[in-house]
């Protein structure tokens, strides 16, 4: 995995995911250090689609 789809993957993870930790999409985003639309974009993404490996180049 390389590392755009690792930061994807823990923006969701934070966000969505059964055993994540649940944040709100602003905590995550300074969790993560990134901005609040990239933590929204992929949480989206990955709702609609379910995986985020297929997307090597910015969506």
């Amino acid at each position: 995995m390389n590392i755009k789809c690792l930061k994807r993957y823990k923006a969701v993870f934070f966000v969505d995911r059964l055993k994540g930790p649940k944040l709100s999409f602003g905590q995550a985003a300074k969790a993560h250090r990134k901005s609040k639309a990239f933590v929204q974009k992929w949480v989206q993404l990955f709702k609609e689609i379910g995986n985020i490996d297929n997307f090597l180049e910015r969506v």
